[in-house]
């Protein structure tokens, strides 16, 4: 997966994908990325499952809340 040209253009299709801003394509990448991560710390939770988490996360925001405590938190 390609998501920009340099670390700044990478961290703007980032931001915007948690702030809702992402194209489908760049959803659906982070969201099955999140849901195998979901997966290997809940593994008895079906794919199915996991990607049903992930999209939640992002579509409620928690995911962005979630960044914004861990950069808070470095």
């Amino acid at each position: 997966v390609h998501g920009g040209r340099t670390v700044e253009e990478a961290a703007k299709i980032f931001m915007n994908v948690l702030e809702g801003k992402g194209t489908s394509a760049q959803n659906d990448a982070v969201i099955i990325n999140s849901a195998m991560a979901i997966h290997c710390v809940q593994p008895a939770l079906t794919l199915t499952d996991c990607i049903s988490k992930a999209k939640a996360s992002l579509e409620s925001k928690k995911a962005l809340v979630a960044y914004k405590m861990l950069i808070k938190n470095i």
